[in-house]
C-alpha cells in the first residue's frame, strides 16, 4: 500500500482486506492491523500469523508469554529501523521470510508452522542485525518495545514519533451501564517490594516488557506517567480465535457472579483479526443482569453470531458491521451479527 494515502482516505475504508481480486483502479479495501500504529492494514495478515507462530498456534504447555513479547519486539525493532519510521506493509513480508521462513517450515525442533525462543532470536539476528540477541537481553537497551544497538541509540529515541502514526482521539467515558461492563481482574500475586513495583509504574517505557498474550501498553511521549499517552496495542484475532475468548469471558463472569453467558459456538469458526474484536465487543455490549444465549457457527462463507438481546440503539453497529463486510439483523428480542471468515492462514 502507498505511504501517500492521506488520513481521510485512510479514516473512510473499511477494516479488513475481503478475500477477493484486488480491483485494477480505486482505492482498494484493506485491513487495518488491530491495535497497532505501526502496522499498515496490509501487513495485518502476515504480522497476525507472525505472532501466531511465536506464540498462539503452539499448543497451551508449550507457549511462553516472554516470547511473545520477543516478537512484538522484532517488529516494533525492525519498525524503528526503517527510514523515517514507515508502517509495515506487505511490502516488508519478504525480509521476515528470508530471516525466520526456513525455521517455520522445518519440523525437526517444533511443529510446523512455529517458532521456539532459539528461532526467533537467530531469525531477528539475520533480520535486523547480529546485534539484536544481545541488545534484547540488556534491560539499559531495551525501551519503548525496542532493542537498540547502543545506549546512544535509545536516548536518542523520540517515542512521540509514533504519534505521527496513531491519530488520538478525545477521551471517552465508559459507555455501556456499570452492570454491563466487564473489566479484567487477576488474581494477587506477591512481589518482593513495593518500591520496585511503583519504579516499574513510573518507568513507562519499560511497560512492553510486561505484555500478556491479550495486548501491551506502548508509551508514545517521553517522560514516566504524568501527562503520559499510552497505544494499546491489542493482539486480537490470533489463532485461539473468538471461540476460545468467548469461552474465557463466560468463566470470568461467572467467577465474578454475574449473570451467566450461555455458549453454542462451532470451534472453527475463523475470521479476520478486525472482526473477532468487533463481535467480542458486541458480546460485551449486550451481557446485562440476566443470562445471554449466544450462537455461534459458520457456513464456511460468513460468521453468525446470534444473541438473545436486543440492542438500545443499533444504528452505530449496523454501520460498523457494513464497514467489515458483514450485516446487522436487529429485532425488539434478537440481535444477529454476520461476518466474513477467513482461512487458517491468517
Amino acid at each position: 500500500m502507498p505511504d501517500n494515502v492521506t488520513d481521510d482516505q485512510h479514516a473512510a475504508l473499511p477494516e479488513f482486506l475481503d478475500d477477493e481480486p484486488t480491483p485494477r483502479t480505486g482505492l482498494i479495501r484493506f485491513a487495518r492491523m488491530a491495535g497497532s500504529s505501526i502496522a499498515g492494514p496490509d501487513a495485518a495478515p502476515w504480522v497476525t500469523d507472525f505472532l501466531n507462530a511465536a506464540y498462539y498456534r503452539r499448543p497451551t504447555g508449550a507457549r511462553d508469554v516472554d516470547d511473545l513479547r520477543l516478537a512484538f519486539c522484532i517488529l516494533t525493532t525492525y519498525w524503528h529501523g526503517k527510514p523515517r519510521h514507515r508502517r509495515l506493509h506487505l511490502t516488508d513480508l519478504r525480509a521476515f521470510h528470508q530471516a525466520f521462513g526456513h525455521d517455520r517450515f522445518a519440523t525437526g525442533d517444533t511443529a510446523r508452522g512455529t517458532l521456539d525462543r532459539v528461532q526467533l532470536l537467530d531469525g531477528a539476528a539475520r533480520l535486523i542485525g547480529p546485534w539484536f540477541p544481545a541488545a534484547y537481553a540488556d534491560d539499559e537497551r531495551r525501551g519503548w518495545g525496542i532493542a537498540f544497538e547502543t545506549l546512544e541509540a535509545r536516548a536518542a529515541y523520540d517515542p512521540a514519533c509514533r504519534m505521527d502514526l496513531a491519530r488520538l482521539g478525545a477521551l471517552t467515558p465508559e459507555s455501556p451501564p456499570l452492570d454491563r461492563q466487564v473489566w479484567h481482574t487477576y488474581p494477587p500475586v506477591k512481589m518482593p517490594s513495593a518500591e520496585r513495583v511503583v519504579a516499574a509504574l513510573t518507568a513507562p517505557e519499560t511497560w512492553p516488557d510486561y505484555a500478556t498474550e491479550i495486548g501491551r501498553f506502548t508509551p508514545l511521549r517521553a517522560g514516566g506517567l504524568d501527562g503520559q499517552t499510552f497505544e494499546i496495542e491489542v493482539a486480537a484475532g490470533t489463532e485461539q480465535g473468538l471461540p476460545s475468548a468467548l469461552a474465557d469471558l463466560a468463566a470470568q463472569l461467572v467467577s465474578a457472579g454475574r449473570a451467566g453467558l450461555h455458549l453454542q459456538v462451532d470451534p472453527a469458526v475463523r475470521m479476520p483479526p478486525a472482526c473477532v474484536a468487533a463481535a467480542y465487543r458486541l458480546v460485551q455490549d449486550l451481557l446485562g443482569q440476566t443470562p445471554l444465549n449466544l450462537c455461534l457457527s459458520t457456513d464456511g462463507a460468513r460468521v453468525a453470531l446470534a444473541l438473545d438481546a436486543p440492542l438500545p440503539d443499533p444504528r452505530a453497529w449496523t454501520l460498523r458491521a457494513d464497514a467489515l463486510g458483514g450485516e446487522l439483523v436487529a429485532t425488539a428480542t434478537t440481535t444477529l451479527l454476520l461476518l466474513p471468515t477467513v482461512g487458517d492462514h491468517l
